[in-house]
């Protein structure tokens, strides 16, 4: 009985699913793109504590958030 009237409230359904796999998107993609946009001064053998290390690794986690939201929304 329990089980039926969680499914009455509306926990475990569906849109509760989605909306949990979008901030688990969202989470992934602002935690790897920052990672990757810090890595890339690494290509012209600058650290990733320069300038140039928190500023791509702001712009790719910004883009992770974006590209974690439309993978969420099934586009």
């Amino acid at each position: 009985m329990a089980v039926s009237s969680r499914r009455k409230q509306g926990v475990g359904s569906a849109d509760n699913l989605h909306i949990m796999s979008t901030k688990r998107l969202i989470w992934i993609g602002s935690i790897v793109g920052s990672f990757v946009g810090g890595l890339i001064p690494g290509l012209w053998h600058a650290s990733m504590f320069s300038m140039w290390g928190l500023v791509l690794s702001t712009i790719g986690g910004i883009v992770g958030i974006w590209a974690g939201w439309r993978i969420g929304q099934g586009g």
